[in-house]
């Protein structure tokens, strides 16, 4: 790929030249917010993934997890895991649990857990969202898992999503808690005639047309 050329005096402390952008640059600019000018680093291999790919960078990634994970303890929270990589461009697992964002942006969240209750009484599971090991104030939400019925389990399966202004290095976990240990992340194998269904799956996706998380849409022309 022929790499895009820059110029200009992107540093008050560099001299203005030409050449080559490379990945690892770093480019100041200005944007205004509020009346006030301010400067937004972004990299050079931000700029090249966006120039290749006809518009700003994608960064996303689907994981899953394929085996049913058990609550620990009866209202104490706990990470979900994440064990097997379906697609990964700059977002990462790390540690099972850490869902890692190498590059700062505006990003989407999207996560489904698929729940099963053998008691005969409806149970409760709260999930909530970390940043970085502290827990997001608002975050949480209630679900209700209904009971055992007609010689059957109960089951439930939940989604919803959170908007992230992450910088690069950041990493989210999915914690939830359930009032019995009845309840589990469940896994189910191939059926007739449904395939697999995941215990856990989350998906993150930068969000179209921002950079850096500036809200930039273009850098001169780029």
């Amino acid at each position: 790929m022929t790499l895009p050329k820059w110029w200009g005096d992107w540093r008050p402390q560099l001299d203005p030249h030409t050449g080559d952008l490379q990945p690892t640059d770093l480019i100041e600019c200005t944007q205004i917010v509020g009346g006030q000018p301010i400067n937004t680093a972004i990299t050079g291999q931000q700029i090249i993934n966006g120039a290749g790919g006809g518009g700003a960078v994608g960064y996303y990634a689907q994981y899953q997890d394929d085996i049913t994970q058990p609550l620990v303890a009866v209202n104490v929270g706990q990470p979900t895991k994440f064990r097997t990589m379906d697609l990964s461009n700059g977002v990462t697992v790390v540690n099972d649990t850490e869902i890692t964002i190498a590059n700062t942006g505006i990003y989407n969240l999207q996560f489904s857990f698929q729940y099963q209750n053998i008691d005969v009484k409806t149970q409760d599971v709260t999930i909530w969202l970390r940043k970085n090991g502290v827990d997001v104030d608002g975050s949480a939400g209630f679900v209700a898992v209904v009971s055992s019925h007609g010689g059957g389990t109960g089951h439930v399966i939940t989604s919803w999503n959170y908007i992230l202004d992450a910088v690069g290095g950041d990493y989210y976990e999915l914690y939830w808690s359930a009032t019995s240990l009845d309840v589990t992340m469940e896994f189910y194998p191939a059926g007739s005639p449904p395939p697999a269904t995941a215990s856990a799956i989350f998906t993150v996706t930068q969000q179209a047309g921002i950079i850096a998380g500036t809200g930039m849409t273009a850098l001169n022309g780029l």
